[in-house]
């Protein structure tokens, strides 16, 4: 099993990437979060 750890909390996340987005400012790089809650906290902080 993959051990990956969500890019907001460092929550490590067993079994792979629940939710994945690619970076807006370097589309080759993937951020992986462990919940929506996560995700949005990254991308709001990525837009200012």
């Amino acid at each position: 099993m993959a051990k990956v750890k969500c890019q907001e909390c460092k929550k490590e996340i067993v079994g792979g990437a629940k939710i994945q987005e690619f970076d807006p400012v370097e589309p080759t790089s993937m951020h992986i979060f462990c919940s929506k809650t996560c995700r949005d906290k990254w991308a709001s902080a990525a837009k200012a």
